[in-house]
């Protein structure tokens, strides 16, 4: 999206976990520690983005992560024009999360879902990567954008693979939340015929995932490249 925008002629400032304030692409990279626990990046975390990201007087902020919506009420409230990335469902993602105790979580995810409906009354837009997560917002201030590919990066002809396998790509940090399990057990339920390969690039999140993995019948069809660079997950 940054990378879209700075392309466009727009100047974009990303306030985001980095080593230091650099420029990629012609995007101003604001760095923000890395917080050491899930608690600090609730609570804490959330603060020092809005104050670094405030500093930078934008004129839109553009807002891509739930635990920033408190600040977004504020921002909207006080007349900054601020635009929400709805890419994830609040109430299905706090009932997830491992490090909120379990008696705790549905009273965590009713406030979540109150604070993201007064959120969106007051910032500018919303902005959704599928029907299903937009009927959720007001059809008058929610646009949806699915996380199209930039053409431009991949070879107008794909490369010849006649006579090869079949080879199914999986990019992102996968967990047990977003079914890291499930699609490598379904390797395993595919007949052994086929010779389908699952190639997994990516970070493998959560104590004892990559083990559980392991064992999982599938696993022997999975190729896992660890992390990669936007160049390798292309190649």
């Amino acid at each position: 999206e940054c990378r879209t925008l700075a392309d466009a002629g727009y100047d974009v400032v990303l306030v985001t976990p980095a080593e230091g304030p650099e420029d990629l692409g012609g995007v101003r990279l604001v760095p923000v520690r890395q917080p050491r626990t899930s608690l600090t990046r609730f609570l804490v975390t959330p603060v020092v983005v809005w104050t670094k990201a405030l500093s930078q007087r934008g004129r839109v902020l553009h807002v891509h992560d739930a635990n920033l919506l408190p600040g977004a009420l504020v921002a909207g409230l006080l007349g900054r024009v601020v635009v929400y990335d709805a890419h994830e469902d609040v109430l299905l993602t706090v009932r997830d999360r491992g490090w909120i105790p379990r008696p705790l979580r549905a009273l965590v995810a009713a406030v979540a879902r109150l604070v993201e409906r007064a959120a969106v009354r007051a910032v500018a837009a919303v902005v959704c990567a599928e029907p299903e997560a937009a009927v959720r917002f007001p059809a008058a201030k929610t646009t949806v954008l699915a996380n199209y590919p930039v053409l431009e990066e991949f070879p107008e002809t794909a490369p010849d693979r006649t006579g090869l396998p079949p080879r199914v790509v999986d990019v992102g940090d996968r967990n047990r939340q977003r079914g890291a399990r499930d699609r490598c057990a379904a390797m395993g339920r595919l007949p052994a015929g086929l010779g389908v390969e699952l190639v997994i690039a990516g970070r493998i999140s959560g104590r004892g995932l990559r083990e559980e993995l392991a064992a999982v019948e599938g696993w022997s069809s999975v190729t896992d490249r660890g992390w990669l660079g936007r160049d390798e997950v292309r190649e």
